[in-house]
């Protein structure tokens, strides 16, 4: 199987690239073999992430699970003592840098002109303060284990860092007030992306909960108070307010996101779906303030050119940086994208699903793969052959080889096939499986086994002829109750002609067999 490495591995954050190709070469079941110049590329890239970093064990690790393929040439992964040295000597004299800065008196570093964007400016800012100097000094010693793959001794670094950030000193003043929960917000950050790093969602979840949703509305209703949440001038202090309006609207969408990963491996898939729906981005049903916030934010935007201020977007239809964000520290842009457009198909309308999936900014996670956007146009014209085939191929390609998506990856493709289905059979009072089956490009056996599953989880409310291969649905015998007699010597006529096709059908069947034994 062929699998590209810059759409599975380099667009993802780079503390989860490794873990991501180990996942591919070693993860993946038995039958699905990499093609022999895709594996040699995915060792290549293993070999150079592991000597490129920081963790002697997953050079051990990676060494032991290449060992159980003797098939496999050795010259592929090989990694030299000398390599090794290397790595381990780099990982030394980072945690060594780190737990230092703990232990030195603060000395302000000298800062030329910043040609930064003003948020990002504000951002780097407000963690090199003075007073935030031991917030700053903890998050190098979580991050400095995190590259040395100590995922305990990073937990109990992670909490003490939450205990020192939640301390801060809670001024009067509501824009201190509002500077100490943004704080508080970048170090969740941190701590998600790092978790997320390494693949542990779990971990991530405690991470985006109640705590976190009480720290955004604090953070809205102050900045509500402080600015109407309007327009600004150019005043020094109400541009500070609108940074940091703009600040907590990425910290939303982040949140937002990282959060629907959680309903994805919950299997709520319909929830995840929704989250990327409409104002799901950047509301994801945090709380009433954060939804007042974000619409308010979005009336100002289009309203905005008339005062003469503002960044004017139009309403919410799409995030432009949505996919950047994705990339930069979250996970793969690619694989996100598969993972929304398949859920979307299984959970949502087929029309609401094709809103959401074709709109600019979902666009953007999926546009790099031809078989998405072959997927979408056979779902707009109804090939269901081509629909399935890809399908399958996607379902391989992008969610079993997804870190998050890959155990969850059978059940959603399963969702996709029987959406399709269920649609097309609640068309009909009466249909033909064998002719159904035939329109749907699905084999018979299959088909049968989709609808039976549908009619037991009660999704589907018909019953199925195993004789004369024909769904009934249960409204067919309460819909024709009040027809009258014309209608129902109608629709005994067009049934009546059915039956004869099908008798016909199965005639022509048995002529051409006979024919063909007669010529041999």
């Amino acid at each position: 199987m062929e699998l590209s490495i810059g759409l599975l591995v380099e667009s993802a954050p780079k503390r989860q690239r490794y873990n991501r190709v180990a996942h591919i070469l070693f993860g993946l079941s038995a039958h699905a073999q990499l093609c022999p110049d895709t594996r040699r590329r995915f060792l290549s890239a293993a070999v150079e992430y592991l000597t490129s970093g920081f963790s002697i064990s997953d050079i051990e690790q990676f060494r032991r699970s290449c060992g159980e393929h003797p098939d496999w040439p050795a010259e592929d992964w090989v990694i030299s003592a000398a390599q090794e040295a290397l790595v381990s000597a780099r990982a030394e004299a980072v945690l060594r840098s780190a737990v230092s800065c703990l232990e030195l008196p603060f000395i302000e570093d000298a800062v030329g002109e910043s040609h930064q964007a003003p948020l990002m400016t504000m951002k780097r800012g407000r963690l090199e303060s003075k007073e935030l100097r031991e917030v700053r000094d903890q998050i190098r010693v979580v991050e400095a284990y995190a590259d040395l793959r100590d995922y305990g001794a990073m937990n109990k670094a992670m909490s003490r860092l939450s205990v020192l950030a939640s301390s801060l000193h809670q001024a009067t003043v509501i824009l201190n007030r509002v500077e100490s929960v943004l704080v508080q917000l970048e170090v969740i950050r941190r701590s998600v992306e790092l978790w997320l790093g390494a693949g542990n969602l779990e971990a991530v979840r405690g991470l985006v909960g109640t705590a976190t949703a009480t720290l955004m509305t604090q953070a809205v209703e102050c900045l509500l108070q402080v600015q109407g949440c309007g327009p600004s001038p150019l005043a020094p202090q109400q541009r500070n307010v609108e940074n940091m309006i703009s600040e907590m609207e990425e910290y939303m969408l982040f949140f937002s996101i990282v959060r629907s990963l959680c309903m994805f491996v919950d299997q709520n898939f319909s929830g995840f779906a929704r989250v990327f729906t409409g104002n799901g981005l950047r509301v994801a049903g945090w709380s009433p303030a954060v939804e007042e916030f974000s619409k308010k934010r979005n009336h100002l935007r289009v309203s905005a050119p008339l005062g003469g201020a503002g960044n004017a977007i139009g309403p919410i239809s799409g995030i432009h940086n949505l996919r950047q964000l994705v990339d930069a520290s979250i996970t793969s842009g690619p694989q996100l994208g598969v993972m929304v457009l398949f859920s979307a198909i299984a959970a949502l309308p087929r029309a609401e699903a094709l809103e959401l999936v074709t709109r600019m900014d979902i666009m953007s996670l999926w546009e790099d793969v031809p078989e998405a956007s072959a997927l979408v146009q056979a779902l707009q014209l109804a090939k269901w052959g081509v629909f399935f085939d890809v399908a399958s191929v996607l379902n391989f390609s992008f969610l079993k080889t997804d870190i998050f998506a890959c155990k969850h990856s059978e059940v959603l493709h399963r969702l996709v096939v029987q959406s399709v289905v269920l649609e097309y059979a609640n068309a009909f009072l009466r249909l033909d499986m064998r002719k159904a089956a035939v329109q749907l490009s699905i084999p018979l056996g299959e088909l049968q086994e989709v609808l039976r599953e549908l009619i037991l989880e009660g999704r589907l409310q018909a019953r199925m002829d195993l004789v004369s291969l024909v769904l009934t649905s249960a409204k067919f015998n309460r819909d024709i109750d009040d027809y009258s007699p014309r209608s129902l010597a109608l629709l005994d006529c067009i049934r009546r002609s059915d039956m004869a096709m099908t008798d016909i059908e199965q005639s022509l069947r048995l002529l051409s067999m006979h024919r063909n034994h007669a010529w041999r």
